[in-house]
């Protein structure tokens, strides 16, 4: 008998006997407003939630929050948004960003248990724009 052999018969004596797989529990919860919580979890950190309806121009709800003056700086990573005037493509240096007073980004999908919302990096010009910026819209 080789060494191997010597090793894999030793292994197959000394297997220990099946036990039974442990119980896993459901983890059941109570049905929520998936909504409602992603609202109370974001106002909780200190913003604030706006529901935009179906057909609704998010150009005209910006200026209905912001007084837009020429030295308000917007961009934007949303084709329909109208009003951004701070040309991402025009920059090369981060530090140019410190201008920016609103980002106005899209966001992927939003988690209602912790309020935060996948932005992928790949869709922005900076990852620093969500960070830099005074005001967001998500």
């Amino acid at each position: 008998m080789t060494s191997r052999e010597q090793i894999l018969a030793d292994i197959k004596k000394n297997k220990p006997a099946n036990s039974p797989l442990p119980e896993i529990p459901l983890f059941l919860r109570e049905e929520m407003d998936l909504l409602q919580s992603f609202k109370e979890v974001i106002s909780f950190v200190g913003g604030n939630t706006v529901e935009v309806g179906h057909g609704k121009d998010i150009n005209e709800l910006v200026k209905e929050y912001f007084t837009l003056t020429p030295e308000f700086q917007i961009c934007t990573n949303v084709n329909d948004i109208t009003i951004a005037n701070f040309d991402l493509a025009a920059i090369s240096d981060p530090h140019d960003l410190e201008k920016i007073d609103l980002a106005i980004i899209k966001g992927e999908f939003g988690v209602a248990e912790n309020g935060a919302v996948w932005i992928p990096s790949s869709s922005l010009a900076f990852r620093a724009i969500p960070f830099i910026t005074q005001y967001m819209i998500i």
